[in-house]
């Protein structure tokens, strides 16, 4: 890839490339899901993961401050905003009705995990498109991200013997707290190709 391409994938993808912002909700999905397999019935008592959320938004807010103090402010444009908008908001009604389907129609796959590959995979193929770039496999992390919440779909059917030796009362955790960890991995990875691409304000002022 020329210079001139990264820059604009940089430039262009710059608020999806703030990883370190992935892994609040990547971990809060992950603690959820140990939660709800060490519940017996219907959870009454929501303290814990109602702390964890306000947790989560605490530390979302400190690397929103961390990139803005270390890397500065790239504002995209209104129209790719509500554009990002509206998928999101489109994508969200969308893995919300894949997980009720999940947890309500017994169906023998994880309609979920499918989903947010799907969301991933588009969001990915937007990234390149915005910056013009057309070489697929600038991130390969993140395609072996997609494909490994893809790929976790399918493991609501392995046998009931090995998801007991995992410790785990329903197929489904397993996908989940897959999901969580594979959002945390994600998150790193972007993380990290922003560092070594990105200097920081003050070196980047000062050069």
């Amino acid at each position: 890839m020329s210079t001139l391409e990264k820059i604009r994938f940089l430039t262009v993808n710059y608020s999806r490339l703030q990883g370190l912002k992935a892994i609040p909700s990547g971990l809060l999905l992950f603690l959820v899901v140990v939660w709800s397999n060490g519940q017996e019935g219907p959870a009454r008592d929501l303290t814990l993961p109602l702390l964890w959320l306000f947790a989560g938004i605490l530390l979302y807010g400190f690397i929103d401050w961390y990139y803005r103090r270390t890397y500065g402010r790239v504002e995209p444009s209104s129209h790719a905003k509500w554009v990002d908008v509206l998928l999101s908001t489109a994508f969200s009604v969308v893995g919300i009705a894949a997980f009720w389907a999940d947890v309500s129609l017994g169906i023998p796959i994880s309609l979920f995990a499918l989903v947010f590959a799907l969301g991933l995979l588009l969001d990915y193929v937007r990234m390149l498109r915005l910056a013009g770039v057309n070489n697929l496999a600038i991130f390969p992390v993140g395609l072996l991200c997609i494909a490994a919440v893809a790929l976790s779909a399918f493991l609501t059917l392995i046998g009931e013997q090995t998801l007991a030796s995992l410790g785990l009362r329903d197929p489904f955790f397993l996908v989940y707290a897959i999901s969580g960890l594979v959002i945390i991995v994600y998150g790193l990875a972007g993380h990290l190709y922003l560092v070594r691409s990105m200097p920081p304000a003050g070196e980047a002022s000062h050069g």
